[in-house]
């Protein structure tokens, strides 16, 4: 009977060991983002240039065009903002790079006249079920 009752105990241990599952590692995922890039075709217009992110993630740089050419930011506070005005030929673009564990980096630039409107996005996620 002491005999039986061991092998239960051990067999329930060697159950209880077999079936935990180990907690999983998740890796970084590395975003590089770029918007598209536009041209003024108009004389001026105002350009709002955006960084957001959501859940576990680190931003190591951010850049945007303004009138004198690109502007580059590292370790930026997210949300950011930046509006600038744009004259004629002048290159919109916006870019970021950084690592997301599980959520997002998204940047965006608009710029609306009146004859043309101007969107750039790109968005890196990683999400972990």
């Amino acid at each position: 009977m002491v005999v039986k009752k061991t092998h239960w105990l051990f067999l329930v241990l060697i159950i209880s060991f077999t079936s935990c599952e180990k907690e999983k590692s998740i890796e970084k995922f590395t975003c590089n983002l770029l918007t598209i890039s536009n041209v003024v075709a108009e004389e001026t217009i105002e350009v709002t240039y955006k960084l957001e992110a959501t859940g576990d993630y680190t931003i190591s740089s951010w850049f945007y065009m303004d009138e004198n050419g690109k502007v580059e930011l590292f370790n930026p506070e997210v949300p950011s903002e930046i509006k600038v005005s744009l004259s004629h030929l002048k290159k919109m673009q916006s870019g970021a790079a950084g690592n997301v564990t599980e959520g997002s980096i998204k940047i965006s630039y608009t710029a609306i006249s009146a004859t043309s409107s101007y969107i750039g996005i790109d968005q890196c996620e990683q999400k972990v079920n």
